[in-house]
């Protein structure tokens, strides 16, 4: 049964789904009080106490801790779920704050409220100073901001890199994912609706946030949520000056979805705002969602693989002005559109570190397409199998060795070296693989790959039947042996990336979890992203005044929780009996209500 604890000077509130339990400290249990409405968290001040429902109500109880008679205020704004709720210093102010996003201040004594809206995501917790001037607000998106209740203006803000979804938005969390971005190794993430994340890993902190498409989330209307727009797949030029988005949203047209999906390409604007600006947008670029998107590492050249069993080619042109020079501007168009055979889907693609040989998987079949002029010529296929069954296996990754030649497959139960020059097997690892990885063309271009990554260039991750943890693993396209490894206990990684500059490999556990694995000191250690620990990184002590630590409001200390447990609340004939002998009847309750 679930319990919540609120700790008061004398007194601890312990609120169950439909009772309110008062325990004093020296005393015991004392009083048991009926609520008709499910409680799910309470706060209290002195011998008033709050308690909140899923339906967003407010009850306020009123010499609760007297000993027969009790008054109840009802208070109703929010529309769903409250999640945190406190009192300020002097009773006279209550605080709340749940799925809106909206932090609502409501004046006891003067029966008024005030709105702080547009938070940005639902709110998780409220902490508030000792003397009542500032707010602590703890959000979803792993954000964390400090409300002036003076000037009811925001103090700062800290913001960290988002990897868990949040409410409503649950399904977009298997779409999650890193990208390592080439020109300040920056980890990017996917994981804010609508936008990308540039994330230091080794410094901890966030360096920026790119809106790909606008999106101002509101609260959804009873149990219906707001389409929210997902970038799916994105990726960038060797350069690091390019970037390409795939992002999605679900349109609903009463019993009709739709998904719009839209490509676009960007462009660093290094000289004035060092950020990406938006330079082309084509919409519905594929029939069907989009599965893949590769960037070729030597020119402007990208693949879409989609469901709809085509691949596409999108290259720049420049459209310039017969009257002007300085009106020529680049745009991306679609060069072709490829298909292989009837029904087979492209899964994943990969260019050879020339940018002159592309490689697509079609379900289980590999094949290779070489340039041909302006079109593509296929100019050889293979079949994966698997080497556990010897039966056709979907490959979920391809990528290219860079400067041997050298293709690398995965499925589900093994990963496979393929020379492709000689159409013949390298090496082949069984086990139950999760993800694998390839240094990129970018980290190779000016690194020789034996001193930077103590000799390897392929990273694996496979799932240990016997302790269900994640082992990862480091080859080189010599040998099937591991020249080094590393295991997360009891993690499961969804995605495996190599850090340019020889720092390391990167892995993001399903659970959203961030581990670096690193060269020098061969260990694994998880990278913080908690808004929480930012705030001694960004600011001193001092600075922030006389605050309270940011603790979740509503809960006791382990002792106190200890001091309760050892005795039972009261038994069910003494509550009937307090129930019968107090002023304030349950039908007087509804009535209020």
């Amino acid at each position: 049964m679930t319990k919540r604890y609120a700790n008061n000077t004398n007194y601890i509130v312990v609120a169950e789904p439909h009772l309110i339990h008062l325990y004093q400290i020296n005393k015991g249990w004392i009083k048991s009080v009926q609520s008709k409405n499910p409680v799910l968290g309470i706060a209290a001040w002195g011998d008033v106490v709050a308690t909140y429902s899923i339906k967003g109500i407010i009850l306020v109880w009123y010499s609760l801790f007297e000993k027969y008679s009790y008054n109840i205020s009802y208070m109703h704004w929010h529309s769903h779920t409250i999640s945190s709720m406190c009192f300020s210093p002097d009773g006279s102010q209550l605080y709340s704050g749940g799925e809106e996003g909206v932090l609502v201040q409501w004046n006891l004594k003067r029966n008024i409220k005030q709105f702080f809206a547009r938070l940005g995501a639902p709110i998780k917790n409220l902490g508030i100073s000792s003397e009542g001037s500032c707010i602590a607000i703890s959000t979803e998106d792993n954000h964390l901001s400090l409300l002036d209740t003076l000037k009811w203006s925001l103090a700062w803000k800290i913001e960290n890199l988002t990897m868990s979804p949040i409410s409503g938005l649950i399904a977009f969390a298997n779409r999650i994912k890193l990208v390592v971005e080439p020109l300040r190794n920056d980890l990017v993430a996917n994981g804010q609706p609508g936008h990308l994340q540039f994330f230091d890993p080794i410094t901890d902190q966030l360096k920026k946030v790119l809106e790909i498409v606008p999106f101002n989330r509101i609260s959804r209307t009873n149990y219906e949520n707001m389409a929210a727009p997902i970038v799916e797949h994105f990726a960038f030029s060797t350069c690091g000056h390019k970037l390409a988005t795939i992002d999605s949203r679900q349109l609903f047209y009463g019993q009709l979805i739709k998904q719009e999906i839209i490509l676009q390409f960007w462009q660093l604007d290094d000289k004035i705002s060092s950020d990406f600006l938006l330079d082309s947008s084509i919409e519905s670029p594929h029939e069907q969602p989009v599965n893949s998107l590769v960037f070729n590492p030597m020119k402007d050249e990208v693949v879409t693989l989609s469901r709809d069993c085509t691949f596409k080619i999108w290259v720049t042109r420049i459209k310039q002005s017969p009257f002007e020079k300085q009106l020529a501007k680049s745009y991306w168009m679609c060069l072709l559109t490829g298909k292989y055979k009837i029904g087979m889907v492209p899964r994943c693609a990969a260019f050879s570190s020339d940018g002159s040989v592309l490689g697509i998987a079609f379900d289980d079949v590999v094949t290779v397409w070489a340039e041909n002029g302006s079109s593509k010529l296929l100019i050889g296929s293979f079949v994966n199998k698997s080497t556990l069954t010897y039966k056709k296996s979907i490959v979920r990754f391809i990528a290219f060795v860079p400067k041997t030649g050298k293709l690398l497959l995965e499925n589900e139960t093994s990963i496979t070296l393929w020379n492709v020059a000689l159409n013949s097997e390298v090496w082949t690892v069984k086990g139950q693989i999760l993800c694998s990885s390839v240094v990129s063309t970018a980290n190779c271009k000016d690194l020789a790959v034996d001193s930077c990554f103590m000799g390897g260039n392929i990273g694996v991750c496979y799932l240990s039947t016997e302790d269900s943890s994640s082992h990862i693993q480091l080859f080189n396209e010599v040998s099937p042996l591991p020249l080094h490894q590393w295991m997360l206990e009891g993690q499961r990684v969804k995605s495996l990336n190599f850090l340019g500059s020889a720092k390391g490999l990167v892995a993001l556990t399903t659970n959203h979890r961030i581990f670096l694995l690193n060269f020098d000191l061969l260990e694994a250690t998880e990278i913080s992203l908690n808004s929480a620990e930012m705030i001694e990184k960004s600011f001193r002590t001092e600075d922030l005044g006389p605050h309270r630590p940011f603790v979740p409001t509503g809960y006791v200390s382990a002792e106190d929780e200890m001091e309760v447990d050892m005795e039972q609340p009261p038994d069910q004939n003494e509550k009937i009996a307090r129930k019968k002998s107090r002023k304030t009847t349950d039908s007087d309750i509804d009535q209020e209500l």
